[in-house]
């Protein structure tokens, strides 16, 4: 655990799955492995996810469901998902707040109500999409909602016959947008900045960096020790440069 902490500092690593070491065919006992472990990663910076896997963790466990008629929107946040899985990124629950909520910036009606969450723009009703997609597009125990819970897909290849013959041109380039926009900020990290960032411009209509810093700080005490000045620039820059190019599209 010692080396694994070493390595996860020095890499940078942002997010890892910890499966229960030596509990199974090695014999040790899971509490005092688990006691090892969470106590040799408060030694990581606040930002690192970490996800521990307790034994019988089973993700066939989850009922699965015959068939879920698909809409638009649901297509465009499953293929959004799946691209940004393609890049070898992995899905959890924050993960698809922040996807949906951008897709829903960029134009798409997802009737979606955010509000400040504690990690960011945060949709009770997309919560409860999840759990109906749950079990035929998703994979997610549904019985736990922390942000940091892991989501699978499935049944992709629906979703791609689904797009070829529903989705408009206007809503393919969308998804397109969508993953330039988030390009470099692909974790849950990342993803909560910039939506975080990106709720502040348009719900506190604050444009100066510095002010954005502030919000930020007042937002959460959990923001305002992990969200650093320099990233929260990086992300408002990012988001500057992607509505200048909007402006200049409609002109």
């Amino acid at each position: 655990m010692k080396e694994l902490v070493k390595e996860v500092k020095e890499k940078q690593i942002k997010s890892i799955a910890i499966p229960p070491l030596g509990c199974g065919n090695g014999g040790l006992n899971w509490n005092e492995v688990k006691t090892i472990i969470l106590r040799e990663f408060e030694k990581v910076d606040r930002d690192v996810e970490v996800i521990i896997y307790e034994p019988g963790y089973n993700i066939q466990e989850i009922k699965s469901k015959k068939q879920i008629t698909l809409t638009p929107a649901r297509a465009m946040l499953l293929t959004s998902l799946r691209n940004y899985q393609v890049l070898g990124y992995s899905i959890n629950l924050l993960v698809i707040q922040k996807i949906a909520y951008f897709l829903q910036r960029f134009g798409e009606p997802l009737n979606l109500q955010y509000e400040k969450g504690h990690y960011g723009p945060y949709s009770h009703s997309l919560q409860h999409l999840a759990k109906y997609l749950n079990g035929y597009f998703l994979n997610f125990k549904h019985e736990v909602t922390k942000p940091s819970t892991p989501v699978y897909l499935r049944n992709l290849d629906k979703v791609e016959v689904y797009n070829n013959k529903n989705l408009t041109s206007e809503q393919k380039y969308r998804l397109k947008e969508v993953q330039s926009l988030i390009e470099g900020f692909e974790s849950p990290y990342g993803l909560e900045l910039l939506a975080t960032v990106d709720f502040i411009i348009q719900k506190e209509e604050i444009e100066d960096t510095n002010k954005i810093i502030e919000e930020i700080g007042n937002w959460t005490k959990r923001k305002k020790k992990l969200m650093k000045p320099f990233h929260i620039k990086v992300a408002h820059q990012r988001l500057k440069e992607y509505y200048h190019q909007q402006r200049l599209k409609r002109q």
